[in-house]
This record gives structure tokens, C-alpha cells and sequence, in this order.
């Protein structure tokens, strides 16, 4: 469990000082391993508080999560991370390793949004994004 996250009695409660330590320690980690902003880190993990940290933290130096379901089969998985063109791909047992980083600034909101992919119900599936926002433009974005 992440340092941001508590709950002895099987509920986990994050706080927004754990979380926003959480994402700093994320971004850092992204930082040291090279990341630049437009980067994309592929995502295939189950839903954890370090998987938020993970796609919150990343979203605030604007690296670009690339968000898999981990139900599908490795070859669909591979697919889509491949088509994506990801710089590198974190699964569960990777996410506590990003979220152990040192701690850097951050964005005060996400400079990008998640890609996702679609359900490919009119032939492969296609990966949407927006790109990356400058910090006015996150700015302007999150007040609407």
C-alpha cells in the first residue's frame, strides 16, 4: 500500500497530503528514469491507490498514461502498447517502485488526459488522446 493510502480495517482511505506525496514521488521517479512530457507510459495494472498515484503523477508532468485493461489477453495487451508506442509499460508489481521515487514539482493540474482505446467495434481499436496541454491551457481546463 502506498504512503498515501491507510486503513487498517480493510478500507483504503487516501488523503490528499499522501496522495499529492504520492504523485510527486511518481513524477520523480519518471524524471530520473527520463521521461519528457508527451512521453507515453503504458498502464495495465488493476484500480490501487498506487495506480492512481501512477496516472495522477504522470498526468502532472505530462507524460501520457496509456491505460490497459489487464483482463485482456497478453497478445491484446501487447497490441495496443505497441500501437501506442510507449517509452515503457508498468504492471502491478511495478506500480509501489514508481511511487518510491524522490520527490519533484508538479504541475498544480494534469497537463495531458489518459490515452484510452476504443472497443474497436468498427474494425482494430484506435487510441484517443488529447495531446499535451501547456500549463495555461491546464489551467483553463480544469476551471471549466
Amino acid at each position: 500500500m502506498s504512503p498515501g493510502a491507510s486503513g487498517s480495517d480493510g478500507v483504503v482511505r487516501i488523503t490528499p497530503e499522501g496522495a499529492e506525496g504520492d504523485q510527486r514521488r511518481v513524477a520523480g521517479t519518471l524524471l530520473a528514469e527520463g521521461f519528457e512530457p508527451g512521453d507515453r507510459l503504458g498502464v495495465v495494472a488493476s484500480s490501487s491507490p498506487a495506480m492512481l498515484a501512477v496516472i495522477l503523477g504522470s498526468l502532472r508532468r505530462g507524460v501520457v498514461p496509456v491505460l490497459v485493461n489487464a483482463a485482456l489477453l497478453p497478445h491484446e495487451q501487447q497490441a495496443l502498447l505497441a500501437d501506442a508506442d510507449c517509452r515503457a509499460v508498468v504492471r502491478d508489481g511495478d506500480l509501489e517502485r514508481l511511487v518510491a521515487g524522490p520527490e519533484v514539482d508538479l504541475a498544480p493540474f494534469p497537463l495531458a488526459r489518459p490515452m484510452h482505446y476504443t472497443s474497436g467495434t468498427t474494425g482494430a481499436p484506435k487510441g484517443v488522446w488529447c495531446g499535451v496541454l501547456d500549463a495555461s491551457g491546464a489551467s483553463a481546463l480544469a476551471a471549466e
